[in-house]
């Protein structure tokens, strides 16, 4: 299986450019992606619903553990991008690194720019506006959550 994943942005902008130019449209989400659950995949399959290719970007190890704490990410970015390349749904995985939203969705236009409800992120919506493009927001199943895995794990770990 050939790789989704891109690492040269002018690569990736220039493909998004090709693809719009022949009607494909074109969704983006960004995210961690540690420790992927039921809830990630939900919100990947809604996001894709939304056109034609969706394009993830995932935030590199030095920002998880910026916004996440210093233990983490617990896989590496080369491993989160790995796994989300294996999804059907996706179309593509970049690498992000902070600023870097307002800068990717400046360089890749994409036709809609999908969040999660709720994000303590909001995309600033001029650079979408500019080339008409549109958010969606996606409510995440509450059950679902990263940190509380993670928290699982520590507790199972324990000895008892």
């Amino acid at each position: 299986m050939k790789s989704k994943i891109i690492t040269d942005r002018a690569y990736i902008v220039n493909l998004v450019y090709n693809f719009q130019s022949i009607g494909k449209v074109i969704v983006f989400v960004h995210g961690t992606f540690d420790i992927l659950h039921p809830g990630h995949i939900a919100f990947l399959e809604t996001a894709a619903k939304f056109g034609d290719i969706l394009i993830v970007g995932v935030y590199n190890d030095e920002v998880v553990a910026e916004i996440k704490g210093p233990h983490n990410p617990v896989t590496t970015l080369h491993d989160r991008m790995t796994v989300l390349n294996a999804l059907t749904m996706v179309g593509y995985v970049i690498p992000l690194e902070r600023p870097d939203q307002e800068q990717i969705v400046a360089q890749l236009k994409p036709n809609i720019f999908v969040q999660k409800q709720g994000s303590a992120y909001q995309l600033d919506t001029s650079e979408l506006e500019k080339h008409k493009g549109t958010i969606r927001t996606i409510a995440i199943a509450e059950k679902y959550s990263t940190s509380s895995l993670m928290q699982k794990i520590k507790i199972a770990s324990q000895p008892r």
